[in-house]
């Protein structure tokens, strides 16, 4: 791996993880930032796992910083490559998803919020479909009771009360046990401090897992007063191989952290459900 020689310490750095995606859908994502009209000081990279000379010529022609690691590295790795690729340091790490378009006022409310709340590790804000429907990006930490009950719950389209409904439907910031990947704000030293993302995943359940190690450092927050839109596509419903990562991927987390007994899980969870109820009283 090169590192890249650049001088001073920097605001924020932009990781992109892709396989396989268009250079245009890449360009949409990177033209929303527009992180140049604000004082952040920025670093993008795209990190590429298939490798394609079309996406390294256009971030070449636009001047942002391209990887192909020599191999598929999957999500977390890849984002622990970027980690890793300059030779200077950052503040905050924007993981963020070839699908999700983030403005710059919003990135400038979430660093802000984070320049203010020294106890927070890990942050995302709302996450809105197309349509602009709130998406269901807060979760508990998971059994594999609640696991399957939501798979068949989706397989079926089934709707049912969901308690994690009242995170994402918060419209103040709150404390969540996790939330989805898509576009997570890390506090680079306590990414460090855990070592990034567990490189034993390789797709899906990395986030989850993010949210449980860096949650003893300080809080998951989920940040309602900003938002980026999420082309949100589910594939590991619609495609078996998906499936297969996913359904690997829960196996190794459970396997990692408990299968029944997880007394911390529940301890986080409890700890989360109390935060939302005293919202809640707060509100109404």
């Amino acid at each position: 791996m090169n590192l890249l020689s650049l001088e001073a310490s920097k605001d924020l750095l932009i990781s992109i993880v892709s396989y396989g995606t268009n250079k245009n859908d890449i360009s949409d994502v990177i033209s929303i930032l527009k992180l140049h009209e604000t004082e952040i000081s920025f670093d993008i990279l795209v990190i590429d796992n298939m490798g394609s000379s079309d996406l390294s010529d256009f971030c070449k022609s636009i001047d942002i910083f391209y990887a192909f690691p020599g191999k598929n590295l999957g999500f977390g790795s890849g984002h622990n490559f970027a980690s890793k690729y300059f030779n200077h340091s950052f503040k905050y790490h924007l993981i963020l998803n070839p699908d999700v378009f983030i403005g710059p006022d919003a990135i400038q409310h979430v660093l802000q919020f984070l320049n203010n709340n020294s106890h927070v590790s890990l942050i995302s804000p709302k996450l809105l479909n197309l349509d602009g429907s709130i998406q269901n990006i807060c979760r508990f930490l998971p059994s594999p009771i609640n696991l399957l009950k939501r798979f068949f719950l989706k397989i079926f389209s089934l709707n049912y009360y969901n308690e994690e409904d009242n995170f994402n439907l918060s419209n103040k910031p709150i404390s969540v046990p996790s939330m989805h990947g898509a576009c997570f704000f890390v506090r680079v030293d306590h990414f460090n401090k855990i070592n990034g993302f567990d490189d034993s995943y390789f797709l899906y359940v990395e986030d989850i897992d993010l949210c449980r190690e860096i949650s003893a450092l300080g809080d998951i927050i989920y940040l309602p007063t900003c938002s980026a839109i999420h082309k949100h596509a589910q594939g590991s419903y619609k495609n078996f191989n998906l499936f297969k990562y996913h359904l690997k991927s829960f196996i190794y987390y459970f396997f990692k952290w408990g299968l029944f007994f997880d007394n911390h899980r529940s301890n986080i969870n409890k700890k989360a459900t109390l935060g939302l109820k005293n919202l809640l009283n707060t509100d109404s």
